[in-house]
C-alpha cells in the first residue's frame, strides 16, 4: 500500500508541476510517470475505438501521446537541477519529439509519398540524443541541499490520500 502511495504521489508531484521548472525531482519520479503515462494511454484505447473514423482515431492517439509530454519537459529540468545542472538540458527532447511525432505522420498518412521522405541519418544523432537522455536521467543526484533547492529525498513530500 505504502508504494501505491509513492506512485501516487510521485504522479501527482510531476501533474502539478507540468509548467514549474524550480526545484528538484528525484529519480523515481520518471519511472512512476511513464506508467502513469502507460495506464493513460491503455484506457484511452477504448475511447479511441469509439471514434467514428481511423483518422479521428489517430488525431485522438496523437493527442494522448503528446499529453503526458508535457510535464515531461519541466520533470527532466527538476532532474537535470537535482544533479545541480543547468536545466538547459531540455534543449535535448524537442528534437526527440519532433522526430516522434514526423514518423507517426509520416507513416499514418504519408507512407509513399516521395514528398515526406524518411528521416534517414537522423536516426544516428536521435539515438545518441535519447541515450544521453536516458543516462542523465538515472544518474543520481547531488545529496543534499544544491543551489536549486533541498534534496527531494531528504524529507517526506508525498501527498496523503
Amino acid at each position: 500500500m505504502d508504494s501505491l502511495r509513492e506512485f501516487a504521489a510521485s504522479v501527482g508531484r510531476t501533474a502539478a508541476g507540468t509548467f514549474d521548472r524550480r526545484g528538484r525531482a528525484r529519480r523515481l519520479d520518471i519511472p512512476h510517470w511513464w506508467a502513469a503515462a502507460m495506464i493513460f494511454s491503455v484506457l484511452f484505447t477504448f475511447v479511441e475505438w469509439a471514434m467514428p473514423t481511423w483518422r479521428a482515431g489517430i488525431v485522438a492517439r496523437w493527442f494522448v501521446e503528446f499529453l503526458p509530454t508535457l510535464p515531461f519537459f519541466a520533470l527532466f529540468v527538476r532532474r537535470m537541477h537535482d544533479q545541480d545542472r543547468a536545466g538547459w538540458w531540455v534543449w535535448m527532447l524537442p528534437p526527440l519529439v519532433v522526430a516522434n511525432l514526423y514518423k507517426d505522420v509520416r507513416v499514418h498518412f504519408h507512407a509513399f509519398d516521395p514528398n515526406w521522405p524518411d528521416v534517414g541519418f537522423w536516426s544516428v544523432p536521435l539515438l545518441a540524443c535519447a541515450v544521453g537522455y536516458m543516462i542523465l536521467m538515472v544518474l543520481p543526484g547531488t545529496v543534499g541541499a544544491n543551489r536549486h533547492g533541498a534534496d527531494p529525498r531528504a524529507h517526506d513530500t508525498s501527498i496523503t490520500i
